[in-house]
């Protein structure tokens, strides 16, 4: 594995459906294995959807003192496609990509 310092803006994205509890430790979980990994995480973009994802993807970067960038969904203009647009912006304005889902992967 090459040792390389990655400056990286960090878009998260998440799942209302995730347990309260489990939403802090899993974006904690995700910043620390960027960090193994040799990623600086310079800053978090927030998607503002409804939810405990967004409130703890603040708190934790808060805590680690990285700044937090809002890209709320736009509602008015984008009417039904407004998230998945906002998550588009998200993925489009970020180096690198916390995802946290709460359903399985695969059929």
């Amino acid at each position: 594995m090459r040792n390389v310092e990655y400056h990286n803006t960090i878009p998260s994205t998440g799942s209302r459906g995730a347990q309260p509890e489990r939403g802090p430790k899993l974006v904690r979980m995700g910043i620390e294995i960027g960090r193994m990994h040799g990623i600086e995480i310079t800053e978090v973009a927030c998607g503002e959807a409804r939810g405990e994802m967004y409130k703890c993807t603040g708190e934790c970067a808060d805590e680690n003192c990285v700044p937090v960038k809002s890209l709320g969904a736009d509602y008015d203009t984008n009417r039904a496609m407004a998230g998945y647009i906002r998550n588009e912006e998200l993925t489009n304005y970020g180096e690198a990509l916390i995802a946290i889902s709460t359903s399985t992967a695969g059929p």
